[in-house]
């Protein structure tokens, strides 16, 4: 069988170990410096934990995921690249924010001769996800993109792949992940004092969606925000546009209303869906 080295016992360090073993087949090897982070997960999945990132280590392995906070990501690559000696097992990096990641990945490799395939993926999932089927994972190109994006398609066959630059990447994060958790977060703190009052069903399905962001580590919630370079044009982006629409008056309030209703009317068909689900939340 074939060896995956898994850097990081995390979450999502858990969700790619159970992945590659159930859908893939390989022996799991574990790396975290948290030892009993490490063990638990390595008794769960019958792995075997790895002390030590050595030659040894990383000459036995064809597959290597690095699952571990943004602002260690390069260095940890950096490490595996520079240890490698003649087996280059494909290297995937799974971070939320690109833009450092990318470029230093690159000062990594422009300094070799040889270097192993560098897979850099962002899963839109977190690890509470069973099945890849719908899932969505995008790829950065990092040195060749057809071969990395066929690497990928091997890897996840059931998911649904995009393909797209770190700057437009980091962008879209920016105005998806970053801005919705700080939305997010401004909200729970202002809901603080009506907590326990009645709810709506749109309070209990916003607090549903609040569910998945408060689950995350603080590290990964943080850095999500603060190492995207393109955090702050969104923040202005909506701050200016929260002020320009607070301060209409109901006319243009209704107006912009029903320009948003039919640009997003695709998601009116799911308004049952959704209130079945928020019948059935024990929130009170």
């Amino acid at each position: 069988m074939r060896n995956a080295l898994i850097i990081g016992a995390g979450a999502m360090g858990e969700w790619f170990a159970i992945y590659l073993k159930t859908k893939h087949h390989y022996n799991i090897l574990l790396h975290d410096l948290n030892q009993q982070k490490a063990r638990k997960l390595a008794r769960k999945i019958r792995g075997k934990i790895v002390k030590n990132l050595g030659a040894e280590t990383l000459n036995k392995v064809e597959l290597i995921i690095v699952s571990t906070p943004i602002s260690e990501t390069p260095r940890i690559i950096e490490q595996v690249t520079e240890m490698m000696d003649g087996n280059y097992a494909t290297v995937v990096e799974i971070s939320s924010v690109k833009s450092d990641v990318i470029k230093k990945i690159k000062q990594t490799l422009r300094r070799r001769k040889k270097y192993p395939l560098i897979l850099s993926i962002h899963p839109l999932f977190g690890p509470g996800v069973e099945s890849l089927k719908g899932q969505n994972i995008v790829v950065i190109p990092v040195i060749d993109r057809g071969r990395e994006t066929k690497a990928a398609r091997r890897l996840f066959p059931k998911a649904k792949l995009s393909v797209m630059n770190y700057q437009e990447h980091d962008r879209m994060v920016a105005y998806t992940l970053s801005l919705m958790r700080l939305v997010l977060l401004t909200i729970l703190n202002n809901w603080k004092p009506y907590i326990n009052k009645p709810k709506t069903t749109s309070q209990k399905l916003l607090l549903l969606t609040a569910s998945t962001l408060i689950n995350e580590s603080p590290a990964l919630f943080t850095q999500i925000i603060k190492t995207n370079p393109y955090t702050r044009e969104a923040v202005k982006h909506f701050l200016e546009t929260f002020k320009e629409i607070s301060k209409t008056d109901i006319r243009k309030l209704t107006k912009i209303y029903n320009k948003t209703r039919n640009e997003y009317k695709v998601f009116m068909k799911t308004y049952s869906t959704a209130s079945k689900i928020a019948e059935t939340l024990v929130i009170t």
